[in-house]
């Protein structure tokens, strides 16, 4: 009866520590996925800087384009909250919005340009 309940005990523990280990590595990997996310972000942020850029008709900013200009990597975790990350991206969304919005000016003076005269 005892070596019963040692065996159930001894089952118990391992699933408690099987979860545990699982859980710190979908931590880890949860961490890991954020870096590689913040890191792409970075990326795409420098794009759209060079898009406005080019598109303002300003002096590209070369080191961004060749991503050497993009902003350091966060060092600590609070740079990785789920609240900054929201904030970055809605800036970044509202920069795609301006280049979008220049964009179509862009072609809309093409298109009038191209349109014959009377």
């Amino acid at each position: 009866r005892i070596s019963d309940l040692e065996r159930e005990l001894e089952t118990a523990l391992m699933k408690v520590e099987q979860y545990e280990s699982q859980e710190n590595r979908d931590v880890e990997n949860s961490e890991l996925l954020m870096a590689e996310y913040n890191a792409a972000f970075q990326d795409l942020n420098s794009v759209v800087e060079v898009c406005q850029m080019r598109v303002q008709g300003q002096q590209l900013d070369i080191s961004l384009l060749l991503g050497l200009g993009a902003s350091p990597r966060p060092s600590n975790k609070e740079d990785l909250t789920v609240e900054t990350q929201l904030r970055n991206i809605q800036a970044l969304r509202s920069n795609i919005e301006n280049i979008r919005t220049l964009l179509s000016d862009l072609y809309a003076e093409d298109i009038g340009n191209q349109c014959p005269t009377q």
